[in-house]
């Protein structure tokens, strides 16, 4: 808002001081949509731009921010791999693991049957699990009970600690911002591109 402003003060005050307030908003979007140049030709034009008053006092003087420090120091290193540094919570990657994991963990008992106890899913059972869990970002255990078709009464073994089942979040919020529809036609470096996105917005939601 204040840059935009900056921007409208300037393009009136340059009517009267035109060769001492040089360059403006206006010349340096027509510099960055130009179709008629080569990269090169764009990079001399933007070069020459920052040498005008406008650039100068704009970027340089009024909204100059310092560059931002690396916080890779801060990433935590892989416990199963100690040369690589950990995946992001947002990366498919993790998603992905994060979704496996819960599967192969997940326990099911009933008390109307005692020989079902601590009983794991069969291939099947992940399989429905699974495919639920990568449109979802979460799934409440009732729920998860009835796509396996468990009675009511059986019981998870994470229940006990209030839980959830947490779904493929990124992949999910990438289904949801363009649509079944569109996801589909999305290939795999899209979808690589995309969550980048997705990243970026969940370091934002956060951080906030």
């Amino acid at each position: 808002m204040l840059a935009d402003e900056f921007d409208r003060i300037w393009e009136f005050q340059q009517k009267f001081y035109p060769n001492i307030l040089t360059g403006n908003a206006e010349k340096y979007r027509y510099i960055l949509e130009r179709k008629d140049i080569l990269p090169a030709e764009r990079l001399d034009l933007k070069k020459q731009f920052l040498e005008t008053v406008f650039c100068q006092i704009k970027h340089y003087t009024i909204f100059y921010q310092r560059p931002l420090k690396s916080p890779k120091k801060y990433i935590g290193k892989c416990s199963y791999e100690n040369n690589r540094r950990v995946a992001p919570l947002s990366s498919l990657d993790y998603q992905e693991f994060k979704v496996l994991k819960q599967l192969i963990d997940l326990r099911y008992s009933n008390a109307d049957y005692p020989e079902i106890l601590n009983q794991s899913l069969d291939d099947e059972q992940r399989g429905k699990l699974y495919t639920e869990l990568q449109k979802v970002k979460k799934l409440t255990f009732t729920q998860a009970k009835a796509i396996l078709g468990l009675p009511k009464k059986s019981k998870i073994n994470t229940e006990e600690l209030g839980k959830e089942l947490l779904g493929n979040t990124t992949r999910a919020g990438i289904l949801e911002a363009l649509g079944e529809e569109e996801f589909k036609k999305s290939n795999e470096n899209e979808l690589e591109k995309l969550e980048h996105v997705y990243h970026l917005e969940y370091i934002h939601i956060f951080w906030a």
